[in-house]
C-alpha cells in the first residue's frame, strides 16, 4: 500500500470572470499510481489523462463534504452518495464515476469506467479499487483547496463562498468540543447543522460513562437509534455473563508491535492466529461451543444460546479495568453460530480499544474497528490454512461450503467471506 493520491492540475483559463473559468483546470487525480481521470474524449477521438473540469466545483464539494467524508463509513443511502460520490459535484461537467469510502483509517477510493451515455462528451476508462490513508488524504486535499483559493484570489478581490466554507472547516478541526460535534453529525449520516441538536448532546453525554471512541462506534451503527440504544445498555448489563481472556497482556503487547499502516483485516487475521497459538489450539483445530466455552469460562449454555437471553440490539462488553483479564458479556439473540461469532469479536475489540472505552460494542458498521472484529473472528473459528485444507483444490459450490460451515460450526456466510476475502471467490458469490 503506497498510501497516495495526488491531485495535479493546470490552469487553463487566462482571461475570466466567473468562478469556474476562472479555476477551470486540466486535472488529472491518480490513487498509489493509478489514473482515475484518464478519459476518452468522443468528439477528438483521443485519449487523455486529465479532466477538464472547475477546480472551484471540485474543491468546493471536497469542502462541503469534508466532515462526512473523513469519518462516514459506507452506507447504502441516497445521502451518503451525495456526499461521498464525486459525480454529486455538479456544476454541469462530466465527473469521474469515483467514490470515497472512509473506515475511520482508512479511505477506500473506488473508480468504474463510464460508457458516455447520453451525449456525454467523455468517457472515462479505468476502473480500480484503491486504499489510501486518511492522514494523506487529508493533507492532499487541504493542498488543493487551498490551490484553488489562492488562483481565485489571484483573479478576483471578492470573498467567495469557498474561502467561507473552508475558513469555517479549518476553524472547526482546530477546536475540540467543534470537531467532536462535526466528527457525530457525520456519523449520524448528517451534513453539517443539519443534526438533531438534542439528540448529539444526548449521546455526548454518554461518552464521559462509557468512552468517546465506543459511543462514535454506536453511532455509527445505529445512527438515529444511538440514544435509545446506549440509554438502555445498563438494563443489558444485568444480565450479563463474565468472560475471562487467557494471555490478554501478552496478546495486546503483541498487537502493539504491528504496522498500523496495514489493513485492519490483516492485523486481525494475524492476531486471530496468535490467540490459538497462546491457547494452545491447533492452526487449523475446530473450536466448537465447548471449546470456546473452556478457554473462556462461560458455560457451554451461554455460549451457545440454550437459555434465554434479554433481547440486546446489539452484543456489549463492559470491562471495569481495562488491565483485568475478566469482561462482562451480553449476546444477541442468535443461532449458535452467530453467538461463537459475537463473542469472538467481543475478544477482539477487548485487544484493540482504546483505554478510555469502558463499552466495547458490535455492530454493523463498516468502521476499521469492526473490520478488525469481523475479520479476527473469521480467523478464530475458521482459519483459512484449515479452510484450505478441508476443501483441497476444488472450487467450492453450495454444497461443499455447507459442510466447511457444519466442519468448523460457522455460518456458511462467513465460509464465503473469508473465501472471498482470499481471493479463492469472486465478490459477487456474496451478492448473489
Amino acid at each position: 500500500m503506497s498510501n497516495n493520491i495526488k491531485l495535479n492540475f493546470e490552469w487553463l483559463s487566462s482571461e475570466a470572470t466567473t468562478l469556474d473559468r476562472i479555476a477551470f483546470a486540466a486535472i488529472d487525480i491518480r490513487v498509489n499510481g493509478c489514473s482515475v481521470t484518464e478519459l476518452e474524449d468522443i468528439n477528438a477521438r483521443t485519449i487523455r489523462s486529465t479532466a477538464r473540469v472547475s477546480a472551484y466545483q471540485l474543491a468546493f464539494w471536497f469542502a462541503a463534504n469534508w466532515w462526512r467524508l473523513i469519518h462516514e463509513p459506507e452506507r447504502e443511502t441516497l445521502s451518503w452518495r451525495m456526499s461521498h460520490c464525486l459525480g454529486a459535484a455538479g456544476g454541469g461537467f462530466v465527473w469521474p464515476d469515483l467514490t470515497f469510502a472512509s473506515d475511520g483509517e482508512f479511505l477506500l477510493l473506488s473508480s468504474r469506467s463510464t460508457r458516455g451515455l447520453f451525449g456525454a462528451p467523455v468517457r472515462y476508462i479505468n476502473s480500480s479499487d484503491e486504499t489510501i490513508s486518511l492522514s494523506d488524504f487529508g493533507a492532499e486535499i487541504d493542498r488543493f483547496i487551498e490551490a484553488v483559493l489562492e488562483r481565485v484570489a489571484s483573479c478576483s478581490t471578492q470573498i467567495t463562498p469557498l474561502a467561507e466554507l473552508w475558513q469555517s472547516v479549518r476553524e472547526e478541526r482546530q477546536t475540540f468540543e467543534s470537531s467532536k460535534w462535526r466528527t457525530f453529525e457525520a456519523l449520524l449520516g448528517c451534513d453539517p447543522d443539519e443534526a438533531d441538536e438534542q439528540l448529539i448532546i444526548e449521546i455526548q453525554g454518554y461518552s464521559s460513562k462509557w468512552g468517546n471512541k465506543a459511543v462514535e462506534e454506536i453511532v455509527a451503527g445505529t445512527q438515529q437509534k444511538a440514544a435509545k440504544t446506549i440509554g438502555e445498555i445498563d438494563g443489558y448489563l444485568s444480565t450479563s455473563q463474565t468472560m475471562k481472556i487467557p494471555n490478554l497482556t501478552s496478546l495486546r503487547s503483541e498487537i502493539n508491535t504491528l504496522d498500523q499502516g496495514q489493513s485492519p483485516w490483516r492485523r486481525a487475521a494475524y492476531m486471530a492466529s496468535q490467540a490459538r497459538a497462546a491457547w494452545g489450539v491447533g492452526a487449523t483445530q475446530v473450536m466448537n461451543g465447548k471449546l470456546l466455552a473452556d478457554i473462556f469460562s462461560l458455560s457451554e449454555d451461554f455460549v451457545n444460546g440454550t437459555r434465554q437471553d434479554v433481547g440486546v440490539p446489539i452484543g456489549v462488553g463492559c470491562r471495569n479495568d481495562y488491565s483485568s483479564d475478566y469482561l462482562e458479556v451480553v449476546l444477541t439473540k442468535r443461532p449458535q453460530t452467530g453467538r461463537h461469532f459475537e463473542l469472538a469479536r467481543l475478544m477482539a475489540d477487548n485487544l484493540i480499544a482504546p483505554s478510555s472505552d469502558v463499552l466495547l460494542p458490535v455492530t454493523l458498521a463498516k468502521t476499521a474497528r469492526q473490520k478488525f472484529q469481523r475479520s479476527f473472528a473469521q480467523e478464530l473459528l475458521c482459519p483459512f490454512a484449515g479452510l484450505a485444507e478441508f476443501l483441497g483444490n476444488q472450487t467450492p459450490d453450495d454444497e461443499t461450503i455447507e459442510e466447511a460451515a457444519s466442519y468448523y460450526h460457522v455460518s456458511p456466510l462467513l465460509v464465503k467471506t473469508t473465501l472471498v476475502n482470499r481471493g479463492r471467490l469472486g465478490r459477487d458469490v456474496l451478492i448473489a
